[in-house]
């Protein structure tokens, strides 16, 4: 599918497509597949390989928290150098933490830590302090910005 760690150019239309979102059927990848003119299959196989070699980080319905009684918020660390990766490995460790970013600043850990209805935030907060022995700087959100990022894949001669 790669050769010497470089996307095919399938891969690349595939990524490209991928990107615009499935459609909501009973099988999304065959419907993916029809419009690449590529096999299910193939599909499956060259998205699940890109997922395991790091190109896809995450492949999945985007959902409004907020309108789903979901409560957010981001939060940014001091964390000790010699700490980063054990912090981040316990931040991280929380299924509701999102987005979590090493920073050139005195606080160098940001993340978006957002909990269902049935869960408290600030008590979440209050856990992950203990866990990590720190204290967290609480940034709610003001106003929503969402921005959509699709990158271009291929070169666009359309060749493979």
């Amino acid at each position: 599918m790669k050769n010497n760690g470089a996307l095919t150019p399938r891969d690349r239309k595939l990524l490209e497509a991928a990107q615009q979102g499935l459609d909501i059927t009973s099988r999304p990848f065959a419907a993916l597949a029809r419009k690449l003119n590529m096999e299910e299959n193939e599909v499956i196989s060259r998205l699940k390989s890109l997922r395991e070699s790091g190109y896809i980080r995450r492949l999945g319905g985007i959902f409004s928290s907020r309108r789903l009684g979901w409560e957010s918020i981001l939060l940014a660390a001091r964390v000790p150098r010699d700490d980063f990766a054990g912090v981040r490995d316990i931040i991280n460790s929380h299924p509701g933490v999102s987005h979590n970013y090493r920073r050139n600043h005195d606080y160098n850990m940001w993340f978006t830590l957002s909990v269902p209805p049935e869960h408290d935030l600030q008590s979440e907060i209050e856990k992950l302090e203990e866990r990590t022995g720190l204290e967290f700087l609480q940034l709610p959100r003001l106003k929503r910005y969402k921005l959509g990022v699709k990158m271009k894949m291929q070169d666009g001669s359309g060749s493979e």
